[in-house]
């Protein structure tokens, strides 16, 4: 019997260990939410779909509204999170947020897909849409981000941002994201923002609208500093216009201006700017910058404003129809290049710089092959 007892418990160790290794599904698996309590679904609500994935997961979400914050947490790399129909699922800010209150949180899991939502607050203390941080990595792709704000009116509040990649309370919380084809509206303070030195994302083909012109907040675009990377390209930016005098609202902000706010290095190109108050304003700035074959109309300040640039290239922008220049440079600004741009039907010089150096015309700068009716001082070209 011992004999016969001893096999048998050898038989089912082996089986028993053939079952972990099932269970540990290697192969990807897709998970169903559906947010009608009747369903025969067993996930309800997106966050019990994350907490119940293994790595790889797909998890598929039907329409309907979903009153949750979700994080996807260091566990759940690769996770690929999907609206069956495209922003027919509604991921809305819920009565109570955890910090840091953003409604979708990829804390530290890599290679997440996030795609087709439709993300929307407002909500009372509502600081992000999308929040990727804590070294995590994600595809931001195909939602609609609105109303990202504490109330449903715009106020002065100086948060409340549609997609966030790196860390709002620590620089040192860095985020890596790809941010394309996501409609942007409705946001307190701005559209996109990156943030932290070790923080980059291609931001491509998205629509970002402001409130339009407005003296209850300076809004941004999309927002790059404190030393965080971007590659920003083909998108459509448009009505961040604030109208009392002293603090610019801007399509795309490059660094704030103070020590240690500067972005990394930043390539803008082939972007739309409509109507904006500043469509590309670039402090600070002496890492590689790059804004190139952009298109920039009908700003009520300047279509490009450089205040203590250093090493730019600026070449093959359009820059027309603004209330004062269509490049306008001040500051301790020095060794940039601005070359094959159009400037003219502007309101003020077409070019303004007023650096001093050994540049053209006297200026910190260099000017050659630029389409422009006047400038300030006279001789840029």
């Amino acid at each position: 019997m011992r004999q016969t007892d001893s096999a048998r418990a050898r038989r089912t160790d082996s089986h028993s260990l053939r079952l972990e290794s099932l269970e540990s599904r290697d192969v990807p698996a897709t998970l169903l939410v559906d947010s009608s309590p009747t369903s025969h679904t067993p996930y309800h609500q997106i966050q019990a779909a994350v907490n119940a994935a293994h790595p790889g997961d797909t998890i598929l979400v039907d329409p309907g509204t979903y009153r949750e914050q979700v994080t996807i947490g260091s566990k759940d790399d690769g996770i690929k999170l999907v609206s069956v129909v495209e922003h027919g699922a509604s991921i809305v800010a819920p009565a109570t947020l955890a910090d840091p209150a953003a409604i979708v949180h990829v804390a530290g899991a890599h290679n997440v897909t996030v795609s087709g939502f439709t993300i929307r607050g407002p909500q009372p203390s509502l600081v992000a849409g999308v929040l990727v941080d804590q070294n995590g990595s994600a595809v931001i792709a195909d939602n609609n981000v609105a109303d990202i704000r504490q109330t449903a009116a715009l106020s002065g509040n100086q948060t409340g941002y549609a997609v966030v990649v790196g860390g709002l309370t620590d620089s040192a919380l860095n985020g890596t994201a790809t941010i394309v084809e996501n409609t942007i509206s409705g946001y307190q303070k701005a559209g996109i923002l990156m943030y932290g030195s070790g923080s980059s994302a291609t931001i491509a083909g998205n629509i970002i609208t402001g409130a339009g012109p407005t003296d209850v907040i300076a809004q941004n675009g999309i927002q790059v500093s404190y030393g965080a990377s971007a590659d920003i390209v083909a998108n459509l930016i448009a009505g961040n216009d604030y109208t009392p005098a002293g603090t610019e609202a801007t399509g795309i902000l490059i660094g704030v201006g103070d020590p240690g706010t500067e972005a990394g290095r930043v390539d803008v190109s082939s972007n739309l700017l409509i109507g904006d108050e500043i469509g590309i304003a670039a402090q600070g700035q002496t890492a590689p910058l790059k804004i190139t074959g952009n298109i920039i109309v009908g700003s009520s300040q300047d279509g490009i404003w450089f205040d203590s640039v250093h090493g730019a290239n600026v070449s093959g922008n359009i820059s027309t129809g603004n209330g004062r220049s269509g490049i306008y440079v001040t500051g301790d600004s020095a060794n940039n290049q601005f070359t094959g741009n159009y400037l003219r039907g502007n309101s003020g010089p077409d070019a303004y710089d007023d650096t001093h150096g050994t540049g053209t015309a006297g200026t910190a700068d260099h000017w050659a092959r630029n389409q422009l009716d006047d400038s300030q001082p006279s001789g840029l070209r």
